[in-house]
C-alpha cells in the first residue's frame, strides 16, 4: 500500500519522500488499531481499486483519493464521531501535503451514509465506499463475517442484529430504491447489492425470531 500512497500523492513535489513515507506509516498504524477486521487498509485498497476502474471512463479527483485514504482512519465502535475525527485528520494530511482540498471534511463526513450527497463527487465517493455490497455473494459473505467480528456479534448478536437491520433497510429504501447514486455503480453493482442485502436481512430477522446466535444453525 505504500507504493499506492506515493503514487496517489506523486504530484506533491514540495514534500520529501521520507516525510511522505512517515505520513503513510502514521496512517497505516491507525488502520491497525482497535478491533478492526473489515475497516483496514484492505478496505482502502478495495476502494482505490473501485475508483481506479471508474477512472478508466472519467478523470481522477485528488479530493476523492484523499477522502478514500482517510475516511476510516479513526474507527472506534464505541464512538459516534469517527467520521468527524477522520475528516479532521484528512484536513491535516492535505494541509501538510499542500493538496488543495476545500471539501475534504465534507466528503469524509458523507461516508456516514446518513444523507444524500449534493453533487456527483459526493455521490461517487459514497458509492465507492459501499461498492463491496455489490460484489459476488462469496465476497459479500466475507465482508459480512468481518463486520460481525468487529462488533463481536457472536457474543452480542441480538444487539448487533437489532442495530444492523435498520441500517440495511435504509440502504434498500433510499434514493427511490437505488442503493447507488451514480449510474456507473448502479449498473455495475446495484443488482448484486440488492440481492446480498436482502439475503442478509432475511438471515438476521430469522436469527432474532428463533433466538439463534451467530455461528449456530
Amino acid at each position: 500500500m505504500l507504493t499506492r500512497w506515493l503514487e496517489s500523492i506523486s504530484i506533491r513535489q514540495g514534500l520529501g519522500t521520507l516525510r511522505k513515507v512517515e505520513l503513510f506509516n502514521a496512517l497505516d498504524a491507525l488502520y491497525k488499531t482497535g478491533s478492526r477486521v473489515y475497516h483496514t487498509m484492505e478496505h482502502i485498497g478495495q476502494c482505490l481499486d473501485a475508483y481506479k476502474e471508474y477512472c478508466a471512463v472519467a478523470p481522477a479527483n485528488i479530493e476523492i483519493v484523499m477522502a478514500l485514504w482517510c475516511h476510516d482512519a479513526i474507527y472506534d465502535i464505541t464512538r459516534s464521531d469517527n467520521e468527524k475525527r477522520s475528516a479532521k485528520l484528512a484536513e491535516e494530511m492535505c494541509s501538510e501535503l499542500a493538496i488543495f482540498a476545500p471539501r475534504i471534511e465534507e466528503l469524509v463526513l458523507l461516508t456516514r451514509h446518513d444523507k444524500t450527497p449534493d453533487d456527483e463527487i459526493g455521490k461517487l465517493l459514497t458509492d465507492i465506499d459501499l461498492s463491496i455490497l455489490g460484489q459476488s455473494y462469496k465476497v459479500y459473505r466475507g465482508y459480512q463475517e468481518k463486520i460481525y467480528k468487529e462488533y463481536d456479534a457472536a457474543s452480542r448478536w441480538k444487539e448487533f442484529a437489532e442495530k444492523r437491520i435498520p441500517i440495511l433497510e435504509s440502504l434498500l429504501n433510499r434514493n427511490e430504491g437505488r442503493i447507488y447514486f451514480t449510474d456507473y455503480f448502479y449498473k455495475k453493482c446495484g443488482k448484486d447489492a440488492f440481492t446480498n442485502i436482502h439475503r442478509e436481512l432475511i438471515e438476521l430477522k430469522e436469527k432474532l425470531k428463533t433466538n439463534t446466535k451467530f455461528g449456530e444453525s
